[in-house]
């Protein structure tokens, strides 16, 4: 079948969600989202995926020409807050309708630059948000999952220590603009988070590892970040990544009306991890750069 698509008519498809937005310095992108069952990457990773896995590869080529998508850039969530070079997804895998997805699993990250026309930047999600970030005539996609925002072992040991020496939003800037880059310069929009009522942790689990996480959330977030973590109650902590983030930006010095939150939401329909969603019920997001720089 896949020897045959490239003679195939596109059959485009319509997200389910999908805004278009210019930054301030003329950057225009838009990031969608694409409900139904079976949008995870998990076996597309080398050339031959495309042939081996012909009907997923001709739905991923179709989805992308929908939103005008060319060469997508699929980093391998390290859940670390890292920005990887495009170059570093040194493995091209060419899909149906000259459509390229570039991919590295030895080089876990969570974000990717997106430096022309038609490139993009995708992950299959289950509930973690995301995020663009513009400085100038740059612009970064980001996967935004809880541990790319918040230091487990922070979290843990309630601020005393950090398996990171830089944050998400260090990584975000020097990425950008450079080690000495201006937080004043950068825009950035939080996308399609899980709110605190969704992303709920509870003391009591079967898993220890998660009861000992809850615990510790529901201690350390109301101090570390007071009336913007969520809520909590006596047995569990629902948590607000994206007010979280938001606050961890002004922190660093970026400028309150750079930070977009518009469409900081998550749209109900779409399946996560914490309303029943798996492996087979992820969605596909998918940003993309609509414009090269000037």
């Amino acid at each position: 079948m896949y020897a045959l698509a490239k003679d195939l008519q596109p059959d485009l498809i319509d997200p389910l969600v999908r805004n278009e937005i210019t930054a301030p310095d003329g950057i225009k992108f838009s990031v969608s989202c694409f409900a139904g069952e079976g949008w995870s990457l998990r076996n597309m990773y080398e050339p031959q995926d495309a042939y081996k896995h012909a009907d997923f590869a001709l739905q991923l080529a179709n989805a992308f020409m929908s939103v005008g998508a060319e060469d997508v850039y699929a980093p391998t969530p390290g859940f670390n807050g890292e920005v990887v070079l495009r170059s570093d997804l040194s493995t091209m895998i060419r899909l149906p309708h000259e459509r390229y997805l570039y991919r590295n699993p030895a080089v876990p990250a969570d974000a990717c630059h997106l430096s022309k026309r038609g490139d993009a930047g995708v992950f299959s999600a289950g509930g973690c948000g995301i995020v663009l970030a513009a400085y100038g005539q740059d612009l970064i996609f980001a996967h935004a999952g809880r541990e790319t925002i918040l230091d487990r072992l922070e979290v843990l040991t309630h601020g005393k220590e950090k398996n990171r020496q830089r944050t998400f939003v260090d990584n975000l800037l020097s990425g950008l603009g450079g080690e000495n880059a201006d937080p004043k310069k950068l825009h950035v929009w939080p996308m399609y988070f899980m709110g605190p009522d969704e992303f709920v942790h509870h003391l009591v689990t079967d898993n220890p590892d998660h009861s000992l996480y809850s615990r510790s959330a529901r201690e350390y977030l109301p101090q570390r970040y007071p009336g913007k973590y969520g809520w909590k109650e006596q047995e569990a902590i629902g948590i607000d990544l994206a007010r979280i983030l938001q606050t961890q930006l002004l922190e660093r010095g970026v400028p309150s009306k750079n930070v977009h939150m518009e469409h900081y939401r998550l749209h109900r329909a779409l399946p996560t991890t914490r309303n029943g969603g798996g492996a087979h019920g992820r969605y596909l997001v998918v940003a993309v750069r609509h414009n090269s720089p000037k």
